[in-house]
């Protein structure tokens, strides 16, 4: 070999090691980017049903991960409160938040808005559609656990001043409230939930016609009930 040549060879063994050396880089950070997966905080996984008056002892910390999602919308939840207790604006922002969803406004977290909460993977697998089957298959019957409720009085007519028993119970409820601190005038001991099943004794404290509304709540939506009694005086 030339001895004039020598340079020049060294020089393009370098150039070739250095592009060799940028090329495994780039391709070894663009891997590190893709296989490194990225928390979505648009979403996230609950796994119990969230209610008024849950809190974060009692779910795991639940409540608190609800309303750190919801506080990022301002229309859906403009106080932005974290405070791990499920309470009426917690409820209001729920709503909201099922009303854009097309979902029941029931102010309850339950598996239909849990699921629209839910990070939704993909995988390959969920592309490819089910091998055709040339057996018939029998047909699955879906049984409902939408709530129910009964609501009673110890009888449909009162004087005034009277004691009023209500009385009630609930299938797939994890509770009960009454709208309001009065229903149709009538004035309950406490606002707040109640025991799916349960009684209270209220006053008769109005003449005439009058209602009880009780709501029950369960993890696929909620149900009324009413009852109307009436006060003579």
């Amino acid at each position: 070999m030339d001895a004039r040549s020598l340079p020049f060879l060294l020089l393009a063994v370098v150039v070739i090691a250095g592009l060799v050396s940028m090329f495994m880089v780039q391709d070894f950070t663009q891997t590190a980017i893709v296989g490194v997966a990225q928390e979505d905080p648009t979403c996230i996984s609950l796994s119990n049903t969230l209610f008024f008056g849950a809190t974060d002892a009692k779910t795991n910390g639940e409540v608190s991960k609800l309303q750190k999602l919801l506080a990022r919308d301002s229309k859906i939840y403009p106080e932005g409160t974290v405070s791990g207790y499920f309470g009426p604006k917690t409820a209001n922002a729920v709503k909201k938040w099922q009303k854009s969803k097309g979902i029941s406004q029931t102010g309850v977290v339950g598996p239909l808005t849990r699921a629209s909460f839910a990070c939704k993977a993909t995988s390959p697998e969920a592309s490819v559609p089910p091998a055709a089957s040339s057996q018939n298959t029998p047909a699955t019957s879906v049984v409902s656990n939408a709530p129910t409720c009964t609501l009673t009085t110890d009888k449909n007519e009162y004087i005034f001043k009277d004691k009023v028993v209500i009385t009630w119970s609930t299938t797939n409820a994890t509770h009960v409230t009454f709208p309001e601190m009065r229903t149709g005038d009538l004035q309950f001991p406490a606002y707040g939930t109640y025991a799916a099943q349960g009684y209270l004794e209220v006053t008769a404290n109005v003449s005439g016609e009058s209602y009880i509304l009780l709501v029950a709540y369960g993890g696929e939506g909620s149900v009324s009930c009413k009852k109307t009694i009436t006060v003579r005086k």
